[in-house]
């Protein structure tokens, strides 16, 4: 006479421990894991659970925001004569973007636009100086999302005479000269805009990253400051030429319309 063993459902083991690990592992990596594993069946045949990753533990995207930006003409330079102070910046713009490294190729992927509106219609940006305030900032009308995170660099993209679009802007513009952007300085004198390195676009710096959050209202403060550097022309004479430093910071108002 056999005696009932308390062990009769023994087969059943395997399996119940293998689970018990599989949702102890879960338990311990959180859900930004996924783990796939071997599960021994009752006949002892090995087989492997493909584990088709659940969308719960994927990494999820930054979400996408709109962000605000105003740019300003930063005060009269301390060191420059009277007759050279800037009094308008006349800009044509086909593009503002930020990128999220400090240091960046200039056709690099990483770039994210601002406005993409203006690749089609270069839009005008006339800054001048106003004695009565110094913050005066002019809204641009940036119409992009871009994902929320860090961003170190922000340039302006200016609109080359090159194309049909800026041919026909040239004849609205102020500067009449063959470059679509300009400066005015206090004696009525109109000087082609001269760049730090790239012609095609105004670098500017930020004091600190650029933080982006989608529970808060992104906006973004540009400065320009016109300064003055030797430019050497085809005729062999050196001579004085604007060129603009600037500046970019998010806006410590959460105020949704502070600009």
């Amino acid at each position: 006479m056999s005696l009932p063993s308390k062990f009769g459902h023994f087969e059943t083991f395997p399996l119940t421990a293998s689970l018990i690990c599989v949702l102890f592992l879960f338990v311990v990596a959180g859900c930004n894991s996924c783990f796939g594993g071997f599960i021994n069946p009752s006949n002892n045949s090995p087989t492997m659970d493909k584990g088709n990753l659940l969308p719960a533990c994927l990494p999820l995207p930054p979400p996408s925001i709109a962000v605000k930006a105003a740019v300003r003409l930063a005060p009269a330079c301390a060191g420059c004569s009277a007759a050279l102070q800037v009094t308008h910046l006349h800009l044509l713009l086909s593009g503002i973007e930020l990128h999220p490294g400090a240091v960046a190729d200039e056709n690099s992927s990483e770039w994210r636009e601002l406005a993409p509106d203006w690749v089609r219609q270069p839009q005008w940006v006339d800054l001048f100086e106003d004695s009565a305030s110094s913050d005066v900032a002019v809204p641009l009308n940036v119409t992009g999302q871009i994902p929320a995170g860090i961003y170190y660099q922000l340039r302006l993209h200016l609109a080359q005479p090159s194309s049909q679009r800026v041919e026909e802007l040239s004849n609205e513009s102020h500067c009449s000269l063959p470059e679509a952007s300009c400066v005015v300085t206090a004696d009525g004198s109109l000087h082609s805009l001269q760049t730090l390195d790239r012609p095609a676009y105004i670098d500017c710096e930020g004091t600190f990253p650029i933080d982006l959050r989608a529970d808060r209202s992104n906006q973004l403060r540009i400065e320009l400051r016109p300064e003055w550097a030797l430019h050497l022309l085809p005729t062999g004479v050196l001579d004085q030429m604007p060129l603009l430093r600037g500046h970019v910071f998010i806006e410590s108002s959460s105020a949704p319309d502070s600009f």
